[in-house]
């Protein structure tokens, strides 16, 4: 019960807004309620722009991890990117949905009661804003709004042609959007709104109006955020976000490169150790592995070991990668 009243004491706050906004501009109810749409919009924008901001910068980079191998190197690209993953968290979505969700809640609620002017200041086709749409016109548009937006977000997320092919490492795994997640998402969430058409169609006008609104609003933003309108609102178009990825590619790859060239490195002085002595061979190796520690000549956390091959029963040396717990307990001993 107490969630519940929560619920409606925040829907009738909404509710009071829509009233004094009404008030106070002396509009007709059909344009208090795009006044309302607009409003909601732009106290949510400048969230969605920060968001998006960051992201644009992470996006190319994110292309350059591989699926596996070096999960780790996320962390690295959102250092050197100067982002987040906090940066990059929907907060405009995250603030506005709630927000929409409430003012459509508070303007049903208005139409339900009947509230003065409600059943004559709407516009055109549909005086009656407490009423369904008679013609089905706002639903359509709607639903229609609501598909072009689905598709146009999904795809403005598609992966960048990155030539990345020459690389030591060898090639780089294929992006996480994979093509085929993102053709299920469309087909179920554009499925989702023709599902809900019918529901839509059922609502009071002046509820499927405020949404109309609301989706024509939303596709102008996504048009600023991550459309031709990026140069208007100071964000990344996909050329610049490119030639930063490539800088920063060749970047990662190279201190990758050396890593390995150094591991390798490290291995080759085992490897001529081990073939130039037999006799003892554990002991001589974990004396080899000391020293070449405190010379600062080995970083790996190497060990040997004696096992017994199972196939001809005889004993080999067996060299091991430590875990960091059992080099700590090593070299605390």
């Amino acid at each position: 019960m107490g969630d519940q009243g929560k619920e409606l004491r925040l829907i009738a706050m909404a509710k009071s807004g829509w009233v004094w906004l009404h008030e106070k501009t002396g509009l007709p109810w059909w344009s208090t309620l795009v006044a309302g749409a607009v409003v909601i919009r732009a106290a949510t924008f400048p969230l969605c722009l920060y968001g998006q901001y960051h992201a644009d910068k992470l996006i190319v980079h994110q292309e350059q991890q591989y699926r596996r191998t070096f999960r780790r190197l996320r962390q690295e690209l959102l250092k050197r990117s100067s982002s987040s993953s906090l940066k990059v968290v929907p907060y405009g979505k995250l603030v506005h949905i709630p927000l929409f969700i409430t003012a459509a809640a508070s303007v049903r609620r208005l139409a339900f009661q009947r509230y003065p002017g409600f059943e004559s200041e709407g516009i055109s086709w549909f005086k009656d804003l407490a009423a369904p749409d008679p013609w089905y016109i706002l639903p359509i548009v709607n639903s229609a709004i609501l598909i072009a937006n689905t598709e146009n977000s999904l795809k403005a997320n598609e992966k960048p042609s990155l030539n990345s092919s020459k690389r030591s490492l060898g090639d780089l795994a294929n992006s996480l959007r994979d093509p085929q997640i993102v053709d299920w998402m469309k087909i179920i969430l554009q499925g989702m709104t023709i599902l809900v058409f019918p529901l839509i169609s059922h609502l009071p006008s002046g509820v499927v109006f405020f949404w109309t609104v609301n989706s024509l609003l939303n596709a102008l933003q996504q048009t600023l955020l991550i459309g031709k309108g990026k140069r208007y609102v100071g964000l990344y178009n996909r050329t610049e976000l490119l030639a930063q990825s490539k800088g920063l590619a060749d970047s990662l790859f190279h201190d990758i490169n050396t890593s390995v060239e150094d591991a390798r490195l490290q291995l080759s002085r085992i490897q001529k150790f081990v073939m130039e002595y037999s006799k003892e061979p554990v002991r001589m190796f974990q004396e080899f592995l000391l020293n070449e520690r405190r010379s600062k000549r080995l970083s790996l956390p190497l060990s040997a070991e004696i096992r017994k091959d199972e196939t001809t029963g005889k004993d080999y040396v067996a060299i091991v990668m430590a875990s960091p717990d059992e080099e700590d307990s090593s070299s605390k001993a």
